[in-house]
């Protein structure tokens, strides 16, 4: 990874940390999550194994985790905000490409029975040109009895998600699991400036 020289700024925060810009030889970001309790430290912990699970050109890959004190340092690739790279105009090619490189991120967390549970454009990023999905602090990995059990239309995480970008995995109260998610997506990548 390289020495880090310095913490640059605050890159954006969330429920369980703050990501920061770090200035080193590689472009690096490190979230910091400060573990107070045992609730927070499942969840840390639980994001840390998903990562680690999962290599994915539309992952967001886990560069190295460091423990001290009550905080756990999860650093990873400085990537662009997907919002923030929609200010461009795309072409309808480079929209095809994100569309498909997120159902393929989608995909590889699914052969892994990962549910994110938390996908939104705010939970995207781009690097090198290609979509990212980060942010597990809400996912969890299923075991294989559960993961059937979900297909089956099992309402278990129905709790957890952004409710107007509920993804197609979490079973909703109505028989279509999901309604309309897809179509919101599709109005997102094609609403770009």
């Amino acid at each position: 990874m390289g020495a880090v020289r310095q913490v640059c700024g605050v890159d954006g925060s969330g429920s369980f940390g703050d990501v920061f810009r770090v200035s080193s030889k590689r472009p690096l970001v490190v979230k910091i999550c400060e573990v107070t309790d045992t609730y927070c430290e499942s969840i840390v912990e639980r994001e840390v194994e998903i990562m680690r699970a999962c290599d994915h050109p539309n992952v967001l890959n886990l560069l190295e985790t460091i423990k001290w004190e009550q905080y756990v340092y999860l650093f990873m690739d400085l990537c662009v905000p997907l919002p923030v790279f929609l200010r461009t105009k795309l072409s309808e090619e480079q929209l095809g490409e994100f569309a498909a490189g997120l159902v393929a991120g989608v995909e590889h967390l699914h052969e892994r029975r990962v549910m994110h549970r938390d996908l939104k454009p705010q939970n995207l990023l781009v690097r090198h040109g290609a979509i990212v999905i980060a942010d597990f602090g809400l996912s969890i990995q299923l075991p294989e009895d559960k993961w059937e059990a979900g297909r089956e239309g099992e309402a278990y995480t129905r709790e957890v998600c952004t409710r107007w970008w509920r993804p197609p995995e979490v079973p909703s109260s109505s028989p279509t699991r999901g309604g309309s998610t897809f179509g919101r997506w599709g109005a997102f990548f094609t609403s770009s400036p």
